[in-house]
């Protein structure tokens, strides 16, 4: 195409050069002085590899809009956030999700939201079973280490997750990251790609794991599994 017939113009800066931010500062100091017209845009992606800390001075933009894109391909080493790079190779390659690191990621809120959300009965005879009674941090503290309990060489909490994860079939993983991006470019959400599949990891194992507890305690199995490994 011709420089006339061209109206968008995207320059990638490699974020890990010492003199980075001077560059950048720099072409838009040039872009400012020669002018853009109208009907061309000129567009500087601000590129930070693995190693460094994503900054950049935007105090002073000027005419100059910030749009922050996404972390994806960030691989931190904290438990506590989903491994989005994780999802993509499972929709993608021939890799299953991690269950260890979704369960170490997702069990915190989940917890917190069974044990908020689920009517339990209003007494049992034993004494560490989960009941109305009990305090909302007793009973999270009741709930967290009944999903810690070995049965047939696994924790009950692994065992559900491993039921969570037979419903995500590539294809549903697949569709799912199809809708959110969708949703990104269609401007319904305002949420990054990250931001939005963690969410719905979240969103969709508090409801899982909730009715897995309403459908045990419904016939008191959770004073049942409870009195069976004290007993064990």
């Amino acid at each position: 195409a011709s420089k006339e017939e061209v109206c968008c113009f995207i320059l990638v800066v490699d974020m890990q050069l010492h003199c980075s931010s001077n560059l950048v500062n720099f072409i838009r100091t040039h872009i400012e002085q020669i002018g853009l017209a109208p009907t061309k845009k000129f567009l500087l992606l601000l590129h930070y590899p693995l190693s460094c800390k994503p900054s950049y001075p935007a105090l002073f933009l000027g005419n100059w809009q910030c749009a922050y894109l996404d972390g994806i391909g960030y691989r931190g080493v904290s438990s506590s956030h989903l491994s989005v790079n994780n999802v993509f190779e499972a929709a993608c390659f021939d890799c299953d999700l991690n269950a260890d690191s979704l369960l170490a990621a997702l069990l915190p809120k989940a917890v917190q939201y069974v044990a908020s959300q689920v009517s339990f009965y209003s007494c049992s005879p034993h004494p560490q079973s989960v009941n109305q009674d009990m305090q909302f941090t007793e009973r999270l503290s009741v709930i967290e280490a009944l999903l810690k309990r070995q049965i047939k060489g696994s924790s009950l909490g692994k065992l559900l997750m491993k039921k969570y994860l037979s419903m995500w079939s590539k294809e549903a993983i697949r569709e799912m990251l199809h809708r959110l991006a969708h949703g990104l470019k269609s401007g319904t959400t305002h949420l990054s790609l990250s931001t939005a599949v963690r969410s719905t990891f979240q969103h969709t194992f508090n409801k899982f794991l909730a009715n897995c507890i309403l459908d045990i305690n419904m016939w008191s199995n959770l004073d049942i599994l409870d009195e069976a490994c004290s007993d064990s």
